[in-house]
């Protein structure tokens, strides 16, 4: 069964090639590689090129197809120019700073098999500044109080954090344009739709967590594209019954996350935004 592996490239230099090779080494060997290359300006591309050529990755140059935009179009629009090419039965999303376990997409495959499953959530491990932390993916008893617990942040709603089958995506994309908070909106839509969601209890995605990250970086441009995102989903999961009791907590939780985040950076001008 192949499994497509979906990789955004946009100023990854320092971190690509730890990236890249943690995804050729892979034990799994039906795997399809999608690089989209968001026009970086640096060396990115390059380096994954060559680390494709090296003799030890031989097997896996057929597999991969690189996705060149003209001009730089964003995180949304570049992962759906990623999910255009893929044809894998199941997905997963890779960030370019980050890294897998080698083992990883054999592990999760083989759970998603056993289980006749949509979608595989799973544990990680939190990398800042050289220590790790394992993170835990809650198991729900039931896919309505997984959904419930990623709408109020109690876990992490990121793309890379699941493995989905590609059929979900047929029905539902990323936003272009909305990149900050597009794994928040995306996922409980793709939960949403997803038959059965099972969980292996393994950290398996090693997470960089740095000052570069998006996440540090929030601007009022940002913080609007979030309150947009959370508008959305409360439209969305508003007319559901069984959600819409938890859409003005949802709002509101979202509002302190970014009031702290703006406190945090001392910016004024996102505060008097996120108040109005």
């Amino acid at each position: 069964m192949k499994v497509s592996l979906l990789i955004l490239v946009h100023r990854a230099q320092p971190y690509i090639e730890r990236c890249v090779r943690s995804l050729f080494g892979q034990t799994y060997e039906d795997i399809e590689y999608v690089f989209v290359d968001d026009a970086s300006p640096d060396r990115s591309m390059e380096i994954v090129r060559r680390t494709l050529d090296l003799p030890e990755f031989a097997a896996r140059k057929p597999q991969v197809k690189f996705v060149a935009n003209e001009r730089n179009l964003g995180i949304a629009a570049s992962r759906n120019a990623a999910l255009d090419h893929a044809a894998g039965e199941y997905v997963l999303f890779v960030d370019s700073d980050d890294w897998l376990d080698l083992c990883a997409v054999e592990k999760l495959v083989a759970k998603a098999v056993a289980d006749a499953a949509d979608m595989v959530i799973y544990d990680f491990w939190m990398v800042h500044e050289g220590r790790l932390t394992m993170k835990k993916n809650r198991v729900f008893s039931n896919k309505k109080e997984y959904i419930r617990a990623m709408l109020l942040r109690r876990l992490t709603p990121s793309m890379w954090s699941k493995l989905v089958r590609r059929q979900l995506f047929d029905e539902v994309r990323f936003v272009p344009g909305m990149d900050y908070g597009e794994d928040y909106y995306l996922s409980p839509l793709l939960a949403y739709r997803a038959g059965k969601i099972v969980s292996l209890s393994e950290p398996l995605y090693y997470y960089l967590s740095h000052s570069a990250s998006i996440s540090y970086n929030v601007t009022p441009a940002k913080a609007r594209m979030l309150m947009e995102i959370v508008g959305r989903l409360g439209a969305f999961f508003g007319k559901k019954p069984e959600y819409a009791p938890i859409v003005w907590q949802m709002k509101i939780r979202n509002k302190i996350m970014l009031l702290r985040l703006a406190a945090r950076r001392r910016m004024p001008k996102l505060t008097k935004l996120i108040r109005l």
